[in-house]
């Protein structure tokens, strides 16, 4: 059984530009987790769209990884042209804006993966956000990919094909805390915990941290209530709709 990780990545963010190289205490936040992961043992590739290959290779040109490009709008096609290349039975997913994958979690999952060699798809939804991860067979990229295009959230295409899916709590440290960098306000979490903790920090240290400091939580704390609605033909009613 050969396990490789995956990184999907591109540099076009509405919220961070260019986000995978926006620096963290002098290292990009792709390095932080591109070093994080190296301490798994298993390979490591980069897909990423054509357009931004150049970059890329450049910036990490030292780093003893792998980097693919191709299917610009499809990082499901990417992911799986990758599985291919490298021969690939799983593949460990992540994005690049989760630099504190728990690497503990992952070999639990890779535990039960070998325990259930018939999986096409393991996931958890106990991890702390932003250190979580999926792994997906071969065979499930390959027959996603095949049916739905341009799909930019993975997961639901692995879902949709499935033939065994494992969703576990990989005896998760399940925090309240948000490790995620999605917006300018992850980004200043991250820089305090940096600067404090030193860019070799491991995650049991930065929730240990947080524990012993809980008002940073209130950097990057997401709504208690996010209100969703749609709108047709409609825009001119979308300011009395905000402020109803």
């Amino acid at each position: 059984m050969k396990i490789g990780i995956i990184i999907c990545s591109r540099l076009a963010s509405e919220r961070i530009p260019s986000k995978p190289f926006r620096e963290i205490e002098g290292t990009p936040i792709l390095l932080h987790l591109i070093r994080r992961l190296k301490k798994t043992g298993f390979d490591i590739v980069v897909a990423v769209p054509t357009p931004d290959s150049a970059t890329y290779s450049s910036r990490l040109k030292n780093e003893n990884i792998w980097i693919v490009n191709g299917d610009d709008l499809d990082p499901l096609k990417r992911t799986y042209l990758a599985a291919l290349e490298f021969d690939f039975d799983y593949v460990v997913r992540v994005t690049h804006d989760k630099i504190f994958v728990d690497t503990e979690a992952l070999k639990r999952a890779i535990k039960l993966i070998e325990l259930a060699p018939q999986t096409d798809y393991l996931y958890s939804t106990k991890l702390t956000p932003g250190t979580g991860f999926e792994i997906i067979s071969r065979r499930c990229l390959e027959e996603a990919s095949s049916l739905f295009k341009n799909v930019e959230h993975i997961s639901y295409a692995a879902r949709k094909v499935s033939k065994h899916t494992i969703c576990d709590n990989l005896d998760a440290d399940t925090t309240t805390f948000n490790l995620l960098i999605d917006f300018p306000e992850d980004l200043k979490l991250m820089e305090v915990l940096f600067a404090t903790l030193g860019n070799d920090c491991t995650l049991e240290e930065v929730l240990a941290y947080l524990r012993a400091h809980p008002k940073l939580a209130y950097i990057n704390s997401p709504p208690i209530v996010t209100v969703y609605t749609c709108v047709h033909n409609g825009a001119k009613f979308i300011g009395q709709c905000m402020t109803s």
